[in-house]
């Protein structure tokens, strides 16, 4: 990231459990399980790349715009076929493949 005048700034410090979406590393969220048929989604460079253990044909390309996620966050998506939307399942968990 770079400051106004092209100073270099440090990404903002994440709560524990955090991590940022916009990365080409792979993300993976589990959501809280309220009957829903989607519990984990693997996100790669702010987009849904899979969807476990069902409904990846609706899941799969959704845009995140949320800029990072941790337990307990909802998560703002644009899904591909359809507008901005809110999640109502909270995330209980996030694993970051480095």
């Amino acid at each position: 990231m770079s400051s106004i005048k092209g100073e270099k700034r440090q990404p903002t410090p994440l709560l524990p459990g955090w991590v940022y979406l916009n990365t080409s590393e792979k993300v993976t969220v589990e959501f809280e399980d309220h009957g829903q048929d989607f519990l984990e989604w693997d996100i790669v460079n702010d987009e849904v790349v899979d969807c476990r253990p069902f409904q990846g044909w609706v899941w799969k390309g959704s845009k995140i715009l949320n800029l990072s996620t941790g337990p307990g966050d909802n998560l703002m998506i644009i899904p591909p076929k359809g507008d901005r939307m809110l999640l109502k399942e909270p995330i209980a968990k996030v694993k970051s493949k480095k």
